[in-house]
């Protein structure tokens, strides 16, 4: 599928401001799933960008303004080639990774922010009954739980949120059932991370892009 991204971004500020300093994470990312055809970012008011990728292969954009201004404009316009692969769950018969040997993945086998290592989670986490053990039949089996133990509705939690919070109320919307589902993965020894962009879908005739939230 051939798409083409626009993103906009505005920051406003109560006062005129002296400096501004920021990083953007917008440029698209080539991958065995997605090749970028092209980029373009525009700043407002005029700054000079800088590049340089991070540490996961992401290219980052920085820049400051240094002089009074109310507000920062971020304008991105990407086009994207897709290419996913499906693999079934079923055809997932790798295992957990025990931390010893995470390496780089490591970092995704990790507590921290918004996901909590805590006794609900532990809890929850008692219930996988996966009978061999593999990723896909832990996916599968944990997906169904998270689905069992959370509600869907918009207004109980915030973007500040934690897995506790989400338990404890038993309501949430996609970031929350996101960060709970990496939470019972990380406890059984399944590197995950958390992904955000949108989802589109139709309503009364018209395509829309909705914020969305899940995991890889």
């Amino acid at each position: 599928m051939l798409l083409g991204i626009e993103h906009q971004i505005t920051f406003k500020y109560d006062d005129f401001i002296s400096e501004s300093w920021m990083e953007l994470r917008m440029e698209p990312k080539h991958s065995m799933d997605q090749s970028v055809g092209s980029f373009f970012l525009a700043i407002g008011p005029p700054a000079k960008v800088f590049r340089y990728q991070d540490w996961m292969g992401n290219t980052v954009h920085h820049f400051s303004v240094a002089d009074f201004h109310e507000e920062v404009k971020v304008l991105a316009k990407s086009v994207v080639e897709t290419h996913p692969r499906v693999v079934p769950l079923e055809e997932l018969r790798c295992h957990p990774v025990p931390r010893s040997e995470a390496g780089p993945l490591l970092e995704w086998l990790r507590f921290g922010g918004p996901i909590v290592r805590s006794a609900a989670l532990t809890e929850l986490a008692s219930k996988v009954k996966a009978p061999d053990g593999s990723i896909g039949h832990l996916v599968a089996e944990i997906s169904d739980i998270v689905r069992g133990a959370l509600t869907y509705m918009p207004g109980v939690t915030t973007y500040s949120s934690t897995t506790e919070d989400a338990l404890r109320l038993g309501r949430g919307v996609c970031q929350d059932f996101a960060q709970v589902m990496i939470g019972l993965l990380r406890l059984l020894g399944v590197p995950a991370r958390y992904v955000s962009g949108y989802l589109h879908v139709v309503r009364e005739g018209h395509e829309i892009s909705e914020s969305h939230a899940w995991l890889e």
